[in-house]
């Protein structure tokens, strides 16, 4: 049995190598860039009005301005050349013409009978984007491990790029094992509760933006969870295996794991909830053996699946950690870690009811995982804790 720091290290160093793959832009989001991604062209392209107004070529000695045409956006406006006193009518968008030097904003300006005064004064170089003022034609757009967010895919969308080269997200196989369960439309009888976990760890992945989701579920027997994790190990690039890793005389996962000669990289962390947690791999795959109990899985999905998830994707681990101060005393033995649901505001956290690692309730009214280390034993309201802000 291994302590949380250590197996947080080796769920780094065995992070998988991702494939790359090119995807249209609207496909993009969430993952990160594979490469540098240049800009193909100037933004904006042209110069181009920032303002409805009036586009004219300026001269301080001149007040009156006659007023020659009209660009809208989208027009080409080679047709002008615009020389002193002249201006057209112009909108924001739109290229500006040969010899403008400045837009003036309808605001400021008195229009009669084609002819063009200001009430404010002016210069020039007003309401002008240059060319190139945002990027530049081959600089820089995007650094690779970028992660696409909306903006990032706004401004592709921007530059004329429609495929990007992005990190792989992986296929994962959610297993669930138990006898005991029953699908949400079969009748209820005695001894039986509803599946919950595929539902739970399908939703949290897809959260986090990870959508290639296979279920597998499986009778409490060797052969049979031998069969199933087999199968998905070989259809998945990450297995999580819900229930069946403790050592109960139906609880098959770890033998069965060995069986399939899964390397064995820790089983069992010093930790509550979550002690009997499994992470291996067999080739470049990553198998995790997750408890049954949904307040455990859960827990250990945020804080070792997720981190794997992130580090094998070059995304950011998405779970910020802050320093917070109980607000209430908490019992806790010594000789485990411990990972307390909680709501946290403004840095101070009131610890959550109903702790229990069967539950989620928990969850839905907390915001945040406080860390507790082994050596912590029945904290007092003041002191100070690390916690994993779930957002």
């Amino acid at each position: 049995m291994i302590g949380i720091n250590k197996a947080i290290e080796l769920i780094k160093k065995n992070k998988s190598t991702s494939e790359t793959e090119i995807l249209d832009l609207k496909s993009a989001l969430g993952h990160t860039t594979a490469k540098d991604v240049f800009s193909p062209i100037n933004m904006p392209p042209f110069n181009q009005s920032a303002m409805d107004g009036y586009a004219i070529h300026h001269d301080s000695s001149i007040s009156t301005y006659t007023i020659i045409g009209e660009i809208q956006a989208g027009m080409n406006p080679s047709e002008f050349n615009l020389k002193k006193a002249e201006a057209v009518r112009i909108f924001t968008g739109a290229e500006t013409p040969k010899g403008c030097n400045s837009i003036i904003q309808q605001e400021w300006c008195i229009e009669k009978d084609s002819t063009l005064k200001f009430n404010k004064e002016i210069k020039e170089g007003l309401n002008i984007r240059l060319t190139g003022e945002q990027i530049k034609e081959r600089e820089l757009a995007l650094t690779k491990g970028a992660e696409l967010k909306p903006e990032s895919i706004g401004f592709l969308a921007t530059l004329g790029i429609s495929k990007v080269e992005v990190i792989k997200k992986p296929k994962i196989g959610i297993l669930i094992t138990g006898n005991e369960l029953i699908g949400l439309n079969d009748d209820w009888s005695p001894g039986k509760i509803y599946e919950s976990n595929s539902y739970l760890l399908e939703a949290v992945l897809k959260k986090y933006g990870y959508h290639h989701i296979n279920i597998y579920k499986t009778e409490d027997s060797f052969s049979a969870t031998k069969e199933s994790a087999k199968k998905a190990i070989l259809e998945n690039d990450v297995v999580l295996v819900s229930g069946g890793i403790s050592v109960g005389d139906y609880d098959h996962v770890y033998s069965v794991l060995k069986e399939l000669n899964v390397q064995n990289i820790f089983y069992k962390v010093k930790q509550k909830p979550g002690k009997p947690l499994f992470f291996g791999k067999l080739n470049n795959k990553a198998i995790f053996g997750l408890p049954g109990n949904p307040g455990s899985a859960l827990t250990c999905f945020y804080i070792y699946v997720l981190r794997y998830l992130s580090l094998s994707t070059s995304c950011i681990y998405p779970l910020k950690k802050e320093t917070i101060t109980l607000l209430s005393d908490y019992k806790k033995k010594p000789g485990r870690g411990e990972f307390v649901k909680a709501i946290v505001k403004e840095k101070k956290a009131e610890i959550c009811s109903f702790q229990n690692s069967s539950m989620l309730k928990a969850f839905i009214e907390g915001n945040s995982l406080i860390y507790m280390d082994e050596e912590v034993e029945n904290p007092k309201s003041g002191e100070t804790f690390s916690c994993y802000l779930l957002l």
